[in-house]
């Protein structure tokens, strides 16, 4: 009974020595917990916490680590009860494997008596402190695993007990609390620093984008920009290099200038050395492309176009980033920020860059314009001045000119006028001129060169407003304080068309010809006298020559003499020629020329002539295409006259052995005869003439004639109601035309 009795007694005092025991192991926890509840910091956190739980268990070693969400790394890992050079012994942190993964992946608490019987004692560092004992305890916060502790070697005993399993547990709980609410802090305290660095440094960007603005603006034009102090202080907020490169806008690929700066001469020397290794790779992708360069971080295995990564790191920079300076329509050169450990750059850094090279284009944009417009400026003085020059020059030559000149616009407002022209067609000198040009011709009493009067839309000067340039028009005026009578004035005039070349103005240069046409016309009545009293004694000459000829054939042995009879006689027939078409020029002249009109086939008239002369033109075959009838109210002796002359030309100008073409067509109520020769053709300065009296193309070989042909043929076909004209290409031939109405009846 009393045996009972004692046995009894020792379990109650074992049962309160337990009991006593968990009160105090429950209070040394509720003490660690308040010890690491009001710790924020979570390095700091994580220490109290592991050495409050080293405690708990009496361990000589413990160890806390944490993992990220994924359970796929440690993201802390602290320890107690090691000394720093255990510490520093220790390679690396044990790895998730054997009894630690076994407790990241299934999370329980776990306790080995000797790890070094156990398999599952792997993942350790070689150099981690020596253990037997081990006890670890996941720590959970909800659903989440944050980490675990692992302790080594129970002081006083052989192993953990189910007891320091439980006071571990219960602590862990706790920890997790502890460790979440330090981690949210110091995310949120490290969120906070962030963005107070990042105020501080938009802060700091945008003074000196301010301040880079003052500046720009402050200069004077023109002035050159201060680049070596707006390098050194864009190095303070990016990176520790600074570099503007500015180039010819024309030509890119040519430096103007460039500066580099960095606090250190040695770091600068690099710096210019791995840009000058860099510039054509850089020149290419940033003038030709336009496009920015970033290399963020060189060791995290940035590759761009532009920098060579090796190149980077023997200069021992760390990241780089190059921007253009210019506008959109023109590159001024580039602008380059280099950066060394532990610096990076990001998108927001090449942004910022940008912003700097858009003000420095903006403001060499502006200077470029602005010695634009000093060149353009002094190009216009300077053209200013010569047009000044030019117009004094002009002034002199038109009011020393003999001839009349005036220009007026588009209303017949006169603008300008030479002394010339008061004197021809004026008042008089001195006296004034009515400015409008309509009213003072109407003055004038203009007419044509027949003496018709000229209406005012048949004046010259409209002519000229309508976009006619015109050359030698002549017209007849009655100047209004002039006592000589009537002048023949040579009128030659252009319009004056604007930028868009709509007609402005125009201009008349007026030359008096009266003297000349009184000389023209004194040599016209010459050469019809003179004609008219040659036929006679040629007609005599002529008769006695036939006769003279006829008898010297009748005699024997007069060979000499009928040869001088017959020379005679030929160029008697000459004469005659000549003098008949000097007649017919005078007749043309004096609008006298008769014609006999009749019913006649052209085409039969065109083929007669021409086979009637192919036996002359010996040198050039007639090709004559006709290919029907033609009938035309002719005088056939003076068409004759105007097909022969035609074809006598063609022979005389054609190169010997070429073709001559004659051909006939109707086109409508108009017959078109065409004479085309392969000649030297007529130069192009010589054409405007070519139908005028006495006129001679010179083809570079000496031929005879009078220059009347063409003259008299024109007079004849105008006067059938026809025309005359020709197309001709130096060295190639001409063709001439003659058009004449078709009629069936006279």
């Amino acid at each position: 009974m009393q045996g009972k009795n004692v046995e009894r007694d020792r379990k109650r005092r074992g049962r309160a020595s337990t009991f006593q025991g968990g009160n105090h192991r429950a209070e040394a926890v509720y003490r660690a917990t308040l010890a690491i509840a009001t710790e924020l910091s979570l390095d700091a956190a994580l220490q109290k916490i592991v050495d409050a739980a080293r405690e708990l268990v009496s361990a000589r070693y413990a160890a806390l680590g944490v993992i990220d969400e994924e359970r796929r790394r440690l993201t802390h890992f602290v320890v107690s009860g090691v000394t720093d050079e255990q510490v520093r012994a220790i390679e690396h942190w044990p790895r998730g494997l054997g009894l630690l993964g076994e407790l990241i992946r299934f999370p329980h608490p776990l306790r080995v008596k000797d790890v070094s019987k156990d398999p599952r004692s792997i993942g350790f560092p070689p150099h981690h402190p020596f253990m037997t004992s081990f006890m670890g305890v996941p720590i959970i916060r909800g659903d989440r695993v944050l980490g675990n502790f692992y302790m080594t070697d129970k002081l006083g005993a052989d192993e953990f007990t189910e007891a320091d399993e439980e006071i571990l547990s219960l602590f862990a709980a706790h920890a997790a609390i502890a460790i979440e609410n330090a981690r949210l802090y110091t995310e949120t305290d490290i969120r906070l620093r962030e963005k107070v660095v990042q105020v501080e440094r938009a802060e700091r960007r945008s003074r000196f984008l301010s301040d880079l603005g003052a500046v720009l603006l402050r200069l004077p034009p023109g002035e050159e920009l201060p680049l070596g102090s707006i390098a050194e202080r864009a190095t303070e907020p990016l990176g520790d290099v600074a570099a503007i490169y500015l180039v010819e806008p024309n030509r890119p690929e040519i430096v103007a200038t460039g500066v580099i700066f960095h606090h250190a001469p040695h770091r600068r020397e690099a710096a210019a050395e791995l840009l000058e290794r860099s510039w054509n790779a850089i020149q290419e992708q940033i003038l030709t492309t336009g496009k920015p360069i970033l290399v963020a971080d060189l060791e995290a295995g940035e590759t761009t176009l532009g920098f060579d990564p090796q190149a980077l790191t023997q200069a021992r920079f760390s990241a780089a980033l190059a921007v253009p300076i210019g506008t959109r329509r023109t590159n001024y050169g580039l602008f380059v920020s280099l950066a060394s450990r532990p610096i990076t750059f990001s998108k927001e850094d090449l942004r910022f860059a940008a912003l700097i090279a858009d003000r420095l284009g903006a403001a060499l944009d502006s200077a470029f314009l602005y010695r634009r417009e000093l060149e353009a400026r002094a190009q216009v003085e300077q053209l200013a001045e010569l047009a000044q020059h030019r117009a004094s020059e002009l002034e002199t030559v038109l009011d020393t000119m003999t001839e009349a000149v005036y220009v007026f616009d588009s209303k017949m407002r006169l603008l300008r006028r030479n002394r010339a022209y008061d004197l021809l067609l004026g008042s008089g000198e001195g006296e004034p001129v009515v400015e409008s040009l309509r009213q003072h011709f109407q003055l004038l009493k203009p007419r044509s060169e027949n003496g018709k009067p000229l209406s005012y839309d048949q004046l010259p000067a409209t002519h000229a407003l309508r976009g006619e340039s015109f050359t030698n028009s002549v017209m007849i005026i009655t100047p209004i304080a002039d006592s000589r009578g009537d002048r023949f004035l040579s009128l030659s005039g252009a319009p004056i068309r604007d930028a868009a070349g709509q007609i402005v103005a125009a201009v008349i240069v007026a030359r008096d010809v009266t003297e000349a046409k009184e000389i023209d016309r004194l040599k016209d009545e010459f050469i019809s006298v003179a004609s008219h009293e040659l036929k006679t004694p040629l007609t005599v000459v002529k008769g006695y020559a036939q006769i003279l000829l006829q008898r010297l054939r009748s005699l024997p042995e007069r060979a000499t003499e009928i040869g001088m009879a017959q020379q005679i006689l030929d160029q008697t027939n000459r004469m005659a020629i000549l003098a008949d078409r000097l007649l017919d020029v005078s007749r043309i002249q004096f609008g006298r020329l008769a014609l006999e009109k009749q019913s006649v086939d052209l085409a039969a008239l065109v083929r007669e002539v021409a086979e009637r002369m192919q036996v002359g033109i010996v040198n050039h075959p007639l090709r004559i295409s006709i290919k029907e009838g033609i009938p035309v109210c002719i005088d056939t002796s003076r068409m004759e006259q105007v097909i022969t002359n035609l074809l006598s030309n063609a022979d005389k100008y054609s190169r010997e052995g070429t073709e001559i073409d004659v051909a006939l067509e109707r086109h409508d109520a108009r017959a078109l005869l065409s004479v085309r020769d392969r000649g030297y053709g007529i130069p192009r300065d010589q054409q405007p003439y070519i139908f005028q009296r006495f006129y001679r193309a010179s083809t570079g070989e000496r031929k005879s004639g009078a220059g009347l042909g063409l003259y008299v043929s024109k007079g004849i076909v105008e006067a059938h109601g026809g025309r005359i004209w020709f197309d001709s290409k130096e060295g190639k031939g001409s063709t001439f035309y003659v058009e004449l109405p078709v009629r069936d009846r006279c």
